[in-house]
């Protein structure tokens, strides 16, 4: 398969600014995962799990995205992130490969101009490619959570901040070895 692969058009239109207005409330300690130092510290959220929206984006998006994998998957994580000219993303992972899990990266601004940078950017573990994926509102790329990603930060300072929502999924078939290395994934199960 082919990586990353896109999705354009990903929520109904009342969804995704339903989700924009969500993405008001922002602070400044987030991290992709709770052990790592705070050089990858950027703006997020707290207490996404109390939030019924991403879970009703996170079910339009399980949808598309089966389309694509042909997989049975369940979410593990919903992660959002912002960032604003002048900050630093840093590549990262989710999880380990032998997690078998799979990040889709929702662009969430309603407003973007692609002039403004913002794009999502991957790395193909196997022939070190460099993917790019440009942001635009309510679209989307898929990757495989081992792969480094990073979402890059707006080239100027009149694009305000720009967000973005991860929603992880993993197969069913690999969630005794998901949970195994990461147990704090079974709060979504």
């Amino acid at each position: 398969m082919n990586f990353p692969i896109t999705i354009k058009n990903v929520l109904p239109n009342n969804e995704f600014l339903l989700m924009h207005e969500e993405l008001q409330d922002w602070v400044f300690t987030n991290r992709s995962q709770k052990n790592e130092d705070m050089s990858r510290v950027f703006f997020g959220q707290t207490n996404n799990f109390g939030r019924m929206l991403y879970y009703r984006a996170a079910t339009t998006i399980l949808l598309k995205i089966k389309k694509h994998l042909r997989e049975d998957l369940r979410l593990i994580r919903i992660h959002s992130n912002g960032s604003l000219f002048g900050c630093y993303p840093e590549f990262h992972i989710d999880f380990k490969e032998a997690c078998n899990c799979f990040t889709f990266v929702l662009f969430s601004n309603t407003k973007w101009d692609t002039n403004w940078g913002g794009e999502f950017i991957t790395c193909d573990p196997v022939t070190s490619e460099y993917r790019y994926v440009p942001y635009i509102p309510n679209c989307g790329a898929l990757i495989p959570s081992h792969w480094e990603h990073s979402g890059t930060a707006p080239l100027t300072s009149h694009a305000g901040l720009r967000t973005s929502v991860a929603f992880v999924f993993a197969l069913v078939s690999s969630l005794p070895v998901l949970l195994q290395e990461n147990p704090r994934s079974s709060l979504y199960l």
